[in-house]
């Protein structure tokens, strides 16, 4: 999941071109880029998520989200442990594909009706469409309770506003700014 070191200094570049095209007026800059390592650097800060239901713990770890814009998509793709009581722990994987929404009044971006594209968890191949039905609407939950970013309040006082508009780019979110 690792992205090359030639994207990753690509997307560097492209933040630190932004933070300079608005800080010194070059062509009346009114958006910001937020390359997608960044917002993944957020997000594995707030992991892992666990839950526990009935006989099930669920624990989710090792986030990754990928950007895909034309869809305006979002797809977060994480490892699953679940323990089911007096057993070993079962490893698996999850991705979740869903829209997003910005809350002005916190400044938080957040997933907006995950749905489960993909949800496997080793040695289960039987049971993970039970454990998935049974569990999923919690699993939906899970994630839309949880700030994938956050536009810190030093930043909104850089532009001296909140952002009115938020689009999904390839490997990254832009901000726009009246």
């Amino acid at each position: 999941m690792n992205k090359p070191k030639r994207q990753l200094l690509k997307e560097c570049a492209l933040f630190i071109a932004s933070l300079f095209s608005y800080t010194f007026g070059f062509g009346g800059l009114k958006s910001f880029y937020v390359p997608g390592f960044l917002i993944n650097h957020y997000l594995a800060q707030r992991f892992p998520i666990e839950k526990k239901w009935f006989i099930f713990e669920l624990n989710f770890s090792n986030p990754f989200l990928d950007f895909l814009s034309p869809n305006q998509e979002l797809f977060l793709r994480c490892e699953v442990s679940l323990l089911i009581l007096n057993s070993q722990p079962k490893l698996g994987q999850i991705t979740l594909v869903s829209s997003y929404r910005y809350e002005p009044d916190t400044h938080d971006i957040f997933l907006q009706k995950p749905r489960i594209a993909h949800f496997h968890i080793d040695g289960l191949q039987d049971q993970s469409e039970e454990i998935l039905q049974a569990v999923s609407s919690g699993i939906a939950s899970l994630f839309e309770e949880r700030p994938i970013y956050e536009i810190r309040d030093r930043d909104i006082q850089f532009f001296d506003k909140a952002p009115h508009q938020i689009l999904v780019e390839d490997g990254g979110i832009r901000f726009f700014f009246n």
